[in-house]
């Protein structure tokens, strides 16, 4: 009869403690390098897309020679387009205040509706449907909005 040998695995006699904190402390510079070069290729991107987007933005509002219609129109007509203007950002910013109310009041009636009926809800189930019709509820709402946008349209644009 053979004696009986322990078979220790190698992960046995090494402390789990100091095991783990060396293998972490052993890849933080990697990890760190790849977080910074990481950081910077993100700040490089942001950069680029900040300073080249008002530059092409503005490729084509640049002015020439005979291209203002209203040059010899007067102050007069001046002063009435830009009164125009702001009566029509005025109307728009009032409506589109309206329908973000809506939505919000719409989203904030279905939280209020949801927390109601969870106080009275005894099932799982029932908790489950009330989240339901809360989730269906702000779809609705969102929907809603968004169809009101697209019927109230883009934002009015200044004439020169």
């Amino acid at each position: 009869m053979e004696p009986a040998v322990a078979i220790n695995p190698p992960f046995l006699k090494i402390s789990t403690v100091s095991s783990q904190r060396f293998l972490i402390l052993a890849r933080y510079p990697d990890v760190m390098k790849k977080f910074t070069v990481r950081s910077l290729l993100v700040l490089g991107i942001v950069a680029t897309l900040g300073l080249t987007t008002p530059v092409i933005a503005s490729a084509g509002s640049g002015s020439r020679a005979g291209s203002n219609s209203n040059k010899n129109a007067g102050p007069s007509s001046n002063s009435n387009s830009k009164k125009t203007y702001r009566q029509q950002i005025a109307a728009y910013n009032a409506s589109r205040q309206a329908i973000e109310d809506g939505f919000h009041l719409a989203v904030s009636t279905a939280q209020v509706t949801l927390y109601t009926a969870l106080a009275t809800a005894k099932s799982s189930a029932q908790r489950s449907a009330e989240r339901q019709a809360m989730q269906a509820a702000i779809i609705q709402a969102a929907a809603t909005r968004s169809s009101a946008l697209t019927t109230l349209g883009n934002r009015p644009v200044k004439s020169s």
